[in-house]
């Protein structure tokens, strides 16, 4: 608007100035200071075009950035998205783990337990081995005291039997002789008789 102006301007100039000779000074005067102002217009002009281009590099420049912001948010979005993804399969593996180490828990009472049981079945058959030992042992004193004790005297008794059974004729001395020892190998007979149903009491109760 301003150009068009002046150029109006300018035009009615050279025409005042045609017309009017006797005012050539001053329409010199005001056509070098319409000149000046064109210069100054002109450079104000070119400031406003430089501004322009500055502006429209920085619209153009904001346009990029608002671009790579616009792709910074998909990425950041996808990001995220795989964020979650890979927190909810850590949350399900979390999970997982949780339920193996109750598993494992369960498994660690269940073998505790049967550790337990294991102990006091050891335990019950060492005792049961060490009573069975006991009476094994009771059973092999019994087999001694058949075969030595009680044998003894009772071949003492056989033996005066078969004397007594001989028909001879024997005085009353060597008959009491005979009787005299008959009475010893009777006690001794009863004693082991005693000491043996002793020892069998003991190895039913070692063995209960």
């Amino acid at each position: 608007m301003q150009n068009i102006e002046k150029r109006r301007r300018i035009e009615e100039l050279i025409k005042t100035n045609d017309e009017l000779d006797f005012q050539k000074e001053q329409k010199q005067k005001l056509a070098d200071e319409l000149l000046l102002a064109n210069k100054d217009h002109a450079l104000q002009y070119q400031k406003k075009l430089k501004q322009a281009d500055e502006l429209n590099d920085t619209q153009k420049e904001l346009s990029n950035q608002k671009g790579a912001l616009k792709k910074w948010a998909n990425e950041l979005l996808k990001a995220n998205k795989e964020l979650a993804t890979q927190f909810y399969k850590k949350q399900k593996k979390d999970d997982e783990l949780i339920e193996v180490q109750k598993e494992l828990v369960q498994q660690y009472d269940a073998k505790k337990d049967l550790a337990s049981e294991l102990t006091a079945a050891y335990k019950e058959l060492s005792e049961t081995e060490d009573s069975l030992r006991k009476y094994i042992d009771g059973l092999e004193e019994m087999i001694f005291m058949v075969s030595h004790d009680v044998r003894q005297p009772v071949t003492k008794l056989i033996g005066l039997t078969n004397l007594l059974e001989i028909p001879e004729n024997y005085s009353s001395d060597e008959i009491k002789i005979m009787i005299s020892y008959l009475k010893p190998s009777a006690i001794e007979l009863d004693v082991v008789t005693k000491k043996f149903t002793s020892l069998i009491r003991e190895i039913l109760a070692k063995k209960v």
